[in-house]
């Protein structure tokens, strides 16, 4: 993971420390955090105008903590992983951002979400290694399935997309229109 990667990631990970500390009512009545961590299945690919651009599916997932700041609203930080290895090739895609969710309905389940932070798509193997680190924009739906106040089952779909970034083939740069996209599926729970 390179420095402005990590330092990003730690910067959103302080700041919503930041807002678990705060502990005040949330606009729905209860208190505190809702984290939610989700295991699926996911297409990554890297974008650039000489790139095949094929996804490679594989196993991805989602983490993110976040509260209410209004009704039907819910900010927050999420982390968005993927990772698929064959025949000596691993590749990964690490993506972080603060992200809004609305509930259109308000009390209900559905939720759209959508956020702007940093990707990382890298491709090693033992002669290379390849990498493109670029602003993202995330976008998905979902829906909570909650079952008590505390636990929620959540099916949901992400789309995790930047383009514009430094693309580098050992350390070497190949081109500063390098780009990432990622579709990822799963199930997640979610609990306060």
């Amino acid at each position: 993971m390179t420095r402005p990667v990590a330092s990003a990631l730690t910067a959103l990970l302080l700041a919503v420390t930041g807002l678990a500390q705060a502990q005040t009512p949330r606009a729905d009545g209860r208190r505190g955090v809702t984290a939610t961590i989700g295991v699926g299945r996911g297409s990554a690919a890297l974008t650039c105008a000489f790139c095949a651009r094929t996804g490679q599916r594989s196993y991805a997932g989602t983490l993110s903590l976040e509260r209410a700041v209004r009704p039907g609203i819910r900010a927050g930080v999420e982390i968005d992983w993927w990772w698929h290895t064959a025949s000596g090739v691993t590749r990964s895609v690490l993506a972080g951002a603060p992200v809004v969710r609305l509930y259109p309905s308000g009390s209900g389940g559905f939720f759209l979400k959508a956020g702007v932070g940093i990707g990382r798509l890298m491709s090693s193997s033992d002669e290379e290694e390849l990498g493109v680190s670029a602003v993202t924009g995330v976008a998905g739906a979902g829906y909570e399935l909650r079952w008590s106040q505390q636990y929620a089952a959540v099916p949901y779909v992400s789309v995790v997309s930047g383009r514009g970034g430094t693309m580098r083939l050992n350390g070497a740069r190949i081109t500063a229109q390098g780009g990432l996209w990622l579709l990822q599926y799963g199930m997640a729970l979610s609990f306060r």
